[in-house]
């Protein structure tokens, strides 16, 4: 079987983490509130996914299939707080709704609060991986 865990893949998604929640934060300052949500997003996604390599688990290849997977080897044995679980799910929910339903504006106000819990999210998993 192939090895998951690679410091440099691993490396690869912290930094990656890092630059879409900068991104995220330059959108939403320049009122793109869209692309800032699901870049508040992805910049959660691609922690999770660091987070998953670290513990030598193969990210799985859906979007819910790696939050399912961080839930269960982060949150569910206590490594992390529940609420990184609510914060990834928020996210996922508002970037859909951002992404496909064109019908609707992206709150202002849930869209900061998520670029807030993505920062926190970010930084947390960052520290439990020992980057600072």
């Amino acid at each position: 079987m192939e090895e998951v865990y690679s410091k440099s893949l691993l490396e690869s998604y912290v930094k990656l983490a890092d630059k879409t929640l900068e991104e995220s934060y330059l959108n939403f300052e320049n009122s793109l509130l869209r692309p800032a949500a699901s870049l508040a997003y992805y910049a959660m996604f691609y922690s999770a996914t660091a987070a998953l390599i670290s513990a030598r688990i193969r990210p799985p290849k859906t979007h819910r299939g790696v939050v399912a997977s961080f839930s269960n080897y982060y949150i569910k044995t206590g490594k992390l707080e529940k609420k990184f679980s609510r914060y990834l799910n928020r996210a996922l929910a508002i970037r859909q709704a951002s992404t496909y339903d064109v019908t609707i504006e992206p709150d202002k106000v849930a869209v900061e609060n998520t670029l807030k819990n993505a920062e926190e999210f970010v930084i947390t998993v960052k520290n439990t991986l020992g980057y600072k």
